[in-house]
Order: structure tokens, then C-alpha cells, then sequence
């Protein structure tokens, strides 16, 4: 899959226009948004000429409404029901189901947009029963407050979990 970000977009559109056009009729067009702010940007260059998968997490049901249909999820290891039925909901239109599971999944979602966020995506794993929070070098584990921070927020949202009428199972289409 080729990388475009919205900064590239931006910069020199009509070459980019180009360059996705003939990646969409080489590779069925797919596109991988990490900037949060592209989706709709790269939807009014091209329009349906690209499937979008947002990367940023606390972004999805705003990419969703301007037509992303993929999600490359930070959380989905460590709650895959919430995870997949948050996009479902997007996906379908159930706007109500869809925010009430954002808001209480939204402190977890921000925590894949900072520069730590595998040591906290592995965190949440781990308060979760799905791993442990060991990083690999250069990366370091949160200690001291940043930690206690950390682990406050999850298992604050963990006691409110909501109970998902989902199952384990793919995106659904609309």
C-alpha cells in the first residue's frame, strides 16, 4: 500500500491528483490517512476514485462522514468489539449508537496520538489481559506519573465499559 499524507496532498495537488489517479487504476486505490485532518481533503481531490483508511483514531467518525471506509486501529488488539463495532456504527449511519461509544471510548482513542502511543496501546493491552507493556529498545515503559496518569484514565474507562451488542467480526458495509 502506498503512504500519501495530507501535507503531501496539500502541497501540489494537481500532481498528486496524477499520481492517485494512476495508483487507483494500478492497485484498486486504496489510501492510508494518518493526518486526521486529510480524509475530507483527499475525498474532495479525488472523490470515490480512493477507498480511505483513517490512522488516527479519535478522528474516525469524522472520516467516516466524509466517506473513509477503513480504520487502522490502535486498540482493536485490546477491545476489538468496541473497536469494530465504533466503525460499524460509522459505517452504517447510527449516528446515536455511534457517539455514545465514542464518548466513552474517546480517552483511550487519544492515547494512539501522542508520541508514546505503543507504550500506552500496550498498556491498555496489558490492564485489559491481552499482553504486558513491555517496549523494545529505544522505546522506554511509562514510570512515575506519567504511568499512575495512564493507568487512571484506562481503568477509569474500563470500569464504565459499555456492554457492545457487537460480536467479533469484520466491519460490516452500509
Amino acid at each position: 500500500m502506498r503512504h500519501v499524507a495530507g501535507d503531501q496532498l496539500a502541497a501540489g495537488a494537481a500532481e498528486r491528483e496524477h499520481d492517485f489517479a494512476v495508483f487507483h487504476d494500478e492497485r484498486r486505490g486504496h489510501a492510508r490517512d494518518r493526518s486526521g485532518a486529510s480524509a475530507g481533503a483527499i475525498r474532495a481531490l479525488l472523490d470515490r476514485r480512493l477507498e480511505i483508511s483513517v490512522g488516527v483514531d479519535d478522528a474516525i467518525l469524522e472520516a467516516i462522514g466524509v466517506g473513509a471506509t477503513g480504520w487502522v486501529a490502535g486498540l482493536t488488539n485490546a477491545l476489538p468489539r468496541e473497536s469494530v463495532d465504533l466503525l460499524n456504527f460509522g459505517i452504517r449511519g447510527e449516528a446515536d449508537k455511534a457517539f455514545d461509544l465514542y464518548r466513552w471510548f474517546l480517552p483511550l482513542l487519544r492515547m494512539d496520538t501522542v508520541y508514546n502511543f505503543v507504550q500506552l496501546i500496550k498498556l491498555v493491552q496489558a490492564e485489559v489481559g491481552m499482553g504486558n507493556a513491555r517496549v523494545r529498545p529505544p522505546r522506554l515503559e511509562l514510570v512515575g506519573q506519567e504511568l499512575e496518569q495512564a493507568q487512571k484514565i484506562i481503568r477509569d474507562a474500563l470500569r464504565t465499559r459499555p456492554q457492545t451488542v457487537g460480536a467479533y467480526a469484520l466491519p460490516t458495509a452500509k
